[in-house]
């Protein structure tokens, strides 16, 4: 069978010049009108076509420990590496993917490799000066480190079991564990991958703040804000997204129009072959074929995801706080995520795709006296 869902994601850049707009944006839906994908039925799902040997871009580093290894790819994006993670359920995971969205290229290499900083040419050429900076300070090395293993065994929790006899075409309890584990909650407030969930918007909430539970901080830049924005000030950022949840005999296709950033996981659960994995991202495209048993997740490291690039990590003042990033502009990429060769008798796997679409801001508890300066900030009319 095949699974199509199409949508139009767009801007990773806020429209800052016309206050209706925003107040707009504000008030609007944050999942907007999203195609859902639909069900086709293949009449010949025995008929798979041969796949042809996959391209790969080109390989910048590579560490491998038994099943388990990560891949540094050239992207074809500026600035971005593509990462790919990929194992089977025999040995854990050396990288979950949420935790791998959170780092650099050159700290994901710090994280796991077991010469942290002897880093293979092709990637270090590409390091920015903070990462040749964490590569020069042990401290920072060691202190990145345990919190990478920290993440990590918080995210897979897998205990070392006996591997259930495969029934056909299925996939068995540790293999959806598995998948559940490496993908993690994605641009979601829950972890889903391994159900069978198809096409849906979804929403995830992160927090813009200075103490507790705080997933950014707040008003990094203000430095003349009176009152100064204290513990209690808080700004709720809420992530909208499209996802894809499938476990099938078939090949899923997951295109948008459109996106901030996209990641895809496929798990060849169980099959009579490989299957090919295909993802397009910008100018970007990568495939490959997946061996039955194995898992592959992509993720792209080098720029930040869209609750990252929230004014209101920076300013309060001037309302910046609520300056959200829509759903349209110029900047968003063009992409695709796609299984084939899943559709013969006895295939089976798990496929998840999800893709960022527009963040709206939302305000939080202040705890000031008085409301946040909208103001020019100098004494006595940061309120008025």
């Amino acid at each position: 069978m095949t699974l199509l869902a199409m949508v139009g994601c767009d801007s990773d850049e806020p429209n800052n010049d016309v206050a209706d707009a925003l107040e707009a944006e504000a008030n609007a839906d944050p999942l907007g009108d999203v195609e859902y994908g639909f069900l086709e039925i293949d009449a010949t799902p025995d008929d798979e076509p041969e796949i042809e040997a996959p391209r790969a871009p080109a390989l910048l580093a590579r560490v491998e420990r038994r099943t388990s290894s990560v891949e540094w790819r050239d992207s074809g994006n500026d600035n971005e590496v593509l990462l790919l993670i990929s194992g089977t359920a025999e040995d854990t995971p050396l990288l979950d993917m949420d935790t791998a969205e959170s780092l650099s290229p050159i700290q994901a290499w710090v994280a796991i490799a077991d010469e942290p900083t002897t880093v293979p040419q092709r990637l270090l050429e590409r390091a920015t000066p903070a990462e040749l900076a964490l590569l020069a300070d042990p401290d920072q090395v060691d202190s990145l480190r345990a919190d990478v293993r920290q993440k990590l065994d918080h995210a897979t929790q897998i205990q070392a079991q006996p591997l259930e006899p495969h029934a056909y075409g299925t996939c068995t309890a540790t293999q959806i564990s598995t998948a559940r584990s490496v993908f993690g909650l994605g641009y979601t407030s829950a972890s889903t991958c391994g159900d069978a969930l198809g096409f849906q918007n979804t929403v995830r909430d992160y927090w813009y703040c200075n103490a507790g539970d705080c997933d950014y901080p707040l008003a990094t830049q203000e430095g003349s804000c009176i009152p100064a924005v204290n513990n209690n000030s808080a700004v709720k950022g809420r992530l909208a997204a499209l996802t894809m949840r499938s476990k099938t005999a078939g090949n899923p296709t997951f295109v948008t129009g459109g996106a901030h950033r996209i990641r895809g996981f496929a798990y060849n659960c169980h099959g009579n072959g490989s299957i090919n994995v295909h993802m397009d991202y910008g100018a970007g495209n990568w495939d490959t074929a997946l061996a039955s048993g194995y898992y592959v997740g992509a993720v792209w490291l080098g720029s930040d995801m869209l609750p990252a690039k929230a004014f209101a990590i920076h300013y309060v003042s001037y309302a910046g706080w609520d300056n959200g990033i829509g759903a349209s502009g110029p900047n968003y990429q063009a992409s695709e995520f796609s299984i084939t060769g899943n559709a013969a008798a006895g295939d089976y796997g798990i496929f998840c795709s999800d893709a960022q679409k527009s963040l709206t801001m939302i305000a939080g508890p202040t705890g000031n006296q008085h409301s946040w300066c909208t103001g020019t900030c100098s004494v006595g009319n940061c309120w008025d």
